[in-house]
C-alpha cells in the first residue's frame, strides 16, 4: 500500500514538473519572453534614437534603404525582409514612417512573406526610359497591394490594388527617371526588392516662343524634361 501511494505522489511530481504548465515549461516561456524583450529593446533603441535623429537632421535619410542599413549597422546579424527587421530568432514588424516598433511578430520562422522577384532593367533605344519586371506570389493569404517607391518615396501611378491574389502576378513598370527603385508587395506582411535604374538621359524639346512668323531676331523655348538628376548647367552652342 505504502509503494502505491509512494508511486501516485512522483507521478503527480513529475507531471507538476514536466505538463505543459508545469514548472520547466513556465521557465522555458519565461525565457523566451525576456530573450524577446531585450531583441525589441536593441531595435527600439536603433529606431527611436539613431533613426529619429538622422530623419531630422540627415538629408540623405529616406525610410527604406537608409533605414535598412542603420539597423544592419547598429545591430550585428539583423536581417531586413520587407517590413520585417529579424533580431536573432525574433521578428518585429517596423512602422518606417516614425520610425518605430510596429507590432511584434514572434518567432522568425513562423512568418510567411510573400515571394517576390525582380528584373534586370532594359533600357529604350531612345535611352528615355528603362523597363523591369516584378513577379510576386503569395499563396497563403494573398496578395492585396504593388507598390513603387523611387528613393523612400511613393510613385503614385504605380500603384496597384489585388483582392488577395493567390496566383502569380506578373507587372511591368517603365520608368522616366534614373535612381534606385524599391518593389513592395504586400500579403499578410511586406516583402520588397531593390533595382537600380541608369542611363537614361534628358529629352530636350525646342519650340517657337509664341512667334508665328519669321523674324530677324525671335526667342525659342527650351524645354528639358527631367529625369531623376538635377540638371545644373546648359550650353548654346551656334554653328
Amino acid at each position: 500500500m505504502t509503494l502505491i501511494v509512494l508511486l501516485i505522489l512522483a507521478a503527480v511530481s513529475l507531471s507538476a514538473v514536466f505538463n505543459d504548465k508545469g514548472i520547466f515549461s513556465r521557465a522555458e516561456t519565461a525565457g523566451m519572453k525576456y530573450n524577446e524583450s531585450k531583441a525589441r529593446e536593441v531595435l527600439e533603441t536603433v529606431l527611436l534614437a539613431d533613426g529619429q535623429y538622422e530623419k531630422n537632421i540627415n538629408p540623405n535619410y529616406n525610410q527604406d534603404e537608409f533605414l535598412d542599413e542603420l539597423i544592419k549597422n547598429e545591430i550585428s546579424g539583423t536581417e531586413i525582409k520587407g517590413d520585417v527587421a529579424i533580431i536573432g530568432e525574433w521578428a518585429f514588424e517596423l512602422d518606417r514612417t516614425v520610425p518605430k516598433i510596429g507590432r511584434a511578430l514572434g518567432k522568425a520562422d513562423k512568418l510567411v512573406f510573400s515571394k517576390l522577384t525582380v528584373s534586370e532593367p532594359i533600357l529604350a533605344t531612345d535611352y528615355r526610359t528603362s523597363s523591369f519586371i516584378a513577379k510576386a506570389i503569395e499563396d497563403k493569404s494573398g496578395i492585396n497591394r504593388i507598390e513603387l517607391w523611387l528613393e523612400g518615396k511613393r510613385i503614385e501611378i504605380h500603384t496597384e490594388n489585388y483582392n488577395n491574389e493567390k496566383t502569380e502576378i506578373t507587372k511591368e513598370f517603365t520608368v522616366n527617371k534614373n535612381g534606385i527603385y524599391t518593389v513592395k508587395v504586400y500579403g499578410d506582411l511586406m516583402a520588397s526588392e531593390t533595382v537600380e535604374v541608369t542611363g537614361i538621359v534628358p529629352s530636350v524639346e525646342f519650340t517657337p516662343n509664341g512667334s508665328t512668323e519669321w523674324k530677324k531676331q525671335h526667342t525659342t523655348k527650351v524645354t528639358v524634361k527631367e529625369t531623376g538628376e538635377q540638371v545644373t548647367e546648359m550650353k548654346y552652342l551656334c554653328g
